[in-house]
């Protein structure tokens, strides 16, 4: 598929027609100055096993895609700590991230971690260090604090909201452990393109990985085939992008998703 320039007025996308259901649609659930609610958000989670198909809970059933098209609307990263490598489901993480550089205490439950180490890195307010907690060499929570020893025990995901050609709301993936270096190259080279993720019409393929402990697992492969031109940029980030930036800081993250994530 070309990677062709998307104008308003030649969209193939519902939603980004002036005048269209869909956006009144939007409009209608989201007054001005309000968000989307988590139950706007389809999320559709990556398949384990190594598994090449994504499964959407689409309005008439259960549908199967090789990959997953539409504007990139939504992209932010976050990440947990949970106060177990097997936290139970339902069990809140101990520190949550919405920006992979400050945390924030969600749960009591701290488990088997020493509160010591927290309180080393309480920024106070209610914040933690999250870098020095996870992401600097020698982090108490990084690289090779994983179960056994793989990965890292603080669970790093990226988020990423993608509006469909039919859709008025985007669904909602969470990019786990295994994914994360895909993603990061992706987000890269847009940057370097100097396209902004919003402007971005992707395509987010699955291939099947194995990691170091030899299981196999489902792995994101992003790729652009298509972009907005800046008209249509601006009305994504304005009715899209803005609103999700509240959203996804609301979002329920208690379901330990990520507490599994596949680790390379």
């Amino acid at each position: 598929m070309s990677r062709q320039l998307i104008t308003l007025e030649q969209s193939e996308y519902a939603a980004l027609r002036p005048n269209s259901d869909a956006l009144a649609a939007i409009e209608a659930n989201c007054a001005d100055g309000e968000s989307f609610t988590e139950s706007s958000l389809l999320r559709v989670n990556t398949p384990s096993g190594g598994a090449t198909m994504w499964e959407v809970q689409e309005v008439d059933g259960p549908q199967s895609y090789k990959a997953i098209e539409g504007i990139l609307v939504y992209y932010g990263k976050g990440g947990v700590i949970w106060p177990s490598h097997d936290p139970q489901p339902g069990t809140l993480p101990v520190l949550r991230t919405d920006d992979c550089r400050v945390a924030y205490r969600v749960g009591d439950n701290l488990g088997d971690i020493d509160p010591a180490i927290l309180e080393r890195h309480h920024l106070g307010n209610g914040l933690y260090d999250w870098k020095a907690l996870a992401d600097n060499p020698g982090a108490p929570f990084g690289f090779g604090t994983g179960r056994n020893g793989i990965g890292k025990r603080a669970q790093e995901y990226r988020v990423l909201c993608i509006l469909r050609k039919q859709d008025a709301f985007p669904v909602l993936i969470r990019a786990k452990a295994g994914s994360l270096k895909n993603i990061n190259q992706f987000i890269n080279r847009l940057t370097a393109a100097g396209i902004p993720y919003y402007r971005a019409v992707v395509q987010l393929a699955l291939e099947k990985a194995i990691n170091k402990s030899g299981q196999p697992f489902s792995r994101i492969v992003p790729h652009l085939i298509g972009r907005l031109d800046q008209t249509a940029g601006q009305f994504v980030k304005t009715v899209y992008t803005d609103r999700l930036a509240v959203a996804i800081r609301h979002l329920d993250v208690s379901d330990t998703d990520t507490a599994n994530g596949d680790a390379e």
